[in-house]
Order: C-alpha cells, then sequence, then structure tokens
C-alpha cells in the first residue's frame, strides 16, 4: 500500500492521517497491536469512537543496504561495506528506495493506543535477506578474526624459536645487560618488533638468566 491509498482510505472512513516521524520498532512486547486486517483495524477504531490516526513510516533508504565494519578488509579510507555484495538478492530491493516498506498506524500517543501495521509485500524479503546478510557478514568477520589470531599465534612462536636460536650466538651470550640483549636481537630477527614488548622483555629476561645459570 502507498502513502496517498492509505490516506485516501483513512479519510474516506472519516478518520484525520496525522503523519509522524518516530523511531520505527516493530517489538510488540510492550504495544497492543491489532490481531485482524486492516478494514477491522478501522472498524475497531469506529467502535473506540477515534478520531485520528498516527501514522509513521518505514521508508527504504540508500543506508539500508550499507553496514559498518572494522575489519581489516576494508579500506582505510571506508567503514562502509555494501550488503549486496553479501547478500546479491538485496540488489532487487534498490529501485524500491525512497518506497515506505511499512506503516505503523497508531490511535494515541501512549503505550496503550491500539496499534496496527501495514507491510508492502516486499517488505518482509527485504528485511529477510538484510538480516541473511548481515549475520554472513558477522560469520565471516569472525572467521577472519580467528584466521588473524591464528597467524599472529604461528608467527610469535617463529619470534621466540628465532630468539632463543640467539643463545647458540656467542656475542648475544657476551651482552651483560638485558637491555643490550634486546637491541641486539631486533638487529638479528625480522619483524621482532611486531611482538609484544611485555611478552618479549620477559623472553629477554629468560634467556638472560639461563645465560647466567651456565656460564
Amino acid at each position: 500500500m502507498k502513502i496517498n491509498e492509505l490516506k485516501t482510505q483513512l479519510v474516506n472512513a472519516k478518520l484525520y492521517p496525522i503523519f509522524v516521524h518516530m523511531e520505527f520498532d516493530e517489538d510488540s512486547s510492550n504495544q497492543i497491536v491489532f490481531d485482524g486486517d486492516f478494514n477491522g483495524y478501522i472498524a475497531a477504531l469506529k467502535v473506540l469512537d477515534v478520531k485520528a490516526v498516527f501514522i509513521a513510516a518505514n521508508t527504504l533508504e540508500e543506508e539500508n543496504f550499507i553496514i559498518d565494519s572494522n575489519s581489516d578488509s576494508v579500506e582505510e579510507d571506508s567503514n562502509e561495506l555494501d550488503l549486496c555484495n553479501i547478500q546479491p538478492k538485496l540488489k532487487k530491493f534498490k529501485d524500491k528506495i525512497g518506497q515506505a516498506g511499512i506503516f505503523k498506524l497508531f490511535s494515541s500517543l501512549s503505550n496503550e493506543g491500539l496499534i496496527f501495521f501495514i507491510k508492502s509485500e516486499w517488505w518482509a524479503e527485504y528485511v529477510e535477506c538484510f538480516i541473511d546478510a548481515v549475520e554472513t557478514y558477522e560469520n565471516q568477520n569472525d572467521d577472519i578474526s580467528k584466521k588473524l589470531q591464528e597467524d599472529k599465534e604461528k608467527k610469535n612462536k617463529t619470534l621466540v624459536s628465532a630468539l632463543h636460536n640467539l643463545l647458540e650466538d656467542k656475542y648475544f651470550r657476551s651482552l651483560t645487560t638485558q637491555r643490550a640483549m634486546n637491541a641486539y636481537a631486533h638487529e638479528k630477527i625480522s619483524n621482532l618488533n611486531l611482538y609484544d614488548p611485555k611478552a618479549l622483555k620477559l623472553e629477554i629476561q629468560k634467556l638472560y638468566d639461563k645465560i647466567r645459570m651456565y656460564s
């Protein structure tokens, strides 16, 4: 149903339509939602002697196809991810941009007002595709995070192994301070600067103690 059509039907039923802007929430847990069709809703308002109906429309916008992302896979100059790239079925709803997909009708400004939702046929499918795209993105993001963590742990093990190999380096063993050993380790081991400084300090201390123990 389009806005003009909805307005005409309400006016014909002698109900004054009042269009409002508000946060849109379909959660009915704290609302009295009419159980029936549109004609039944109109009839119920008549019985309740209602003269006007507030109308909030949820219009599909370009931003409804975008999700914010802090993933390393996203370009540095943008945190926006097009969900159509994740769920191609969303693309067919692009021509619905600017159209109201769902209307919320309510008879008063209180939570006790009688509420009725009018959904376009395509809206439910869009919501389903949107949710699927977001869930797919989140799952992919979890997989990426897990892979990054595994790679980091693997690199850390390689760096620790390289540190312990310095025990075979005579010059390294001759150094008398942990500061000097740390600096030398950075010269000899590539990417050691990527290792956690606190963890590196602890490893250097272990090597220092081990060398002093057997010297």
